[in-house]
């Protein structure tokens, strides 16, 4: 009996050390995903990981959250010499042949996209991603932005966007891109008298 159960305990501890081991997934959205200081969204940036970037995550933690229309769980990882949180909706296993480039795929093809400010009164720049937050500068129409993650999903004044992250003339904040384009906006048509 004694032999029965020191078998059983030692199978399900190395079960457990076997569910307790690091994985190596890829990122996996255009945008990347953001590495954050403690498993929630509304915690510090720590840094963005590019696209396509390959990272060693542990075991998912607490329990399955839902961000916009990605349900996840938070991980814990190491990038660059930083340690924080991702979310893990927006990354997917490694395959074999991916985990033999171990990270060789620095992501700059997929990090950041160049979109377009179409609303005809500019874009604002803010803070923090809501409209409340301070306004950094209004991003004239036509002007070209870098924008990165989605932080949230909101409709304003009927019009379904994200909040994300948004590099524009250097200066980093935060964009509701229902007022951007992947299109540059036609120049306005002048009337001639």
């Amino acid at each position: 009996m004694f032999k029965k159960l020191l078998f059983t305990l030692i199978s399900v501890g190395f079960s457990f050390l076997s569910y307790a081991q690091d994985a190596i997934l890829n990122v996996n959205t255009p945008s990347g995903v953001i590495m954050r200081s403690q498993p929630t969204q509304k915690s510090d940036k720590i840094q963005s990981i590019p696209n396509k970037t390959q990272i060693t995550a542990s075991e998912p933690l607490g329990e399955l959250e839902t961000i916009g229309t990605v349900a996840g769980y938070w991980r814990k990882c190491t990038h660059k010499g930083k340690t924080g949180y991702v979310f893990d909706g927006y990354l997917s296993e490694a395959k074999n042949s991916d985990a033999e480039q171990n990270n060789t795929n620095n992501g700059n093809a997929y990090g950041k996209t160049k979109w377009y400010v179409v609303s005809k009164s500019g874009l604002i720049l803010r803070t923090e991603a809501n409209q409340t937050s301070a306004k950094l500068t209004t991003i004239p129409t036509g002007e070209a932005v870098e924008i990165g993650d989605v932080i949230s999903s909101e409709t304003i004044a009927g019009t379904k966007g994200n909040w994300r992250t948004c590099t524009y003339k250097g200066q980093e904040g935060f964009v509701f891109d229902g007022y951007l384009s992947n299109k540059k906006p036609a120049a306005p048509k002048t009337n001639k008298k």
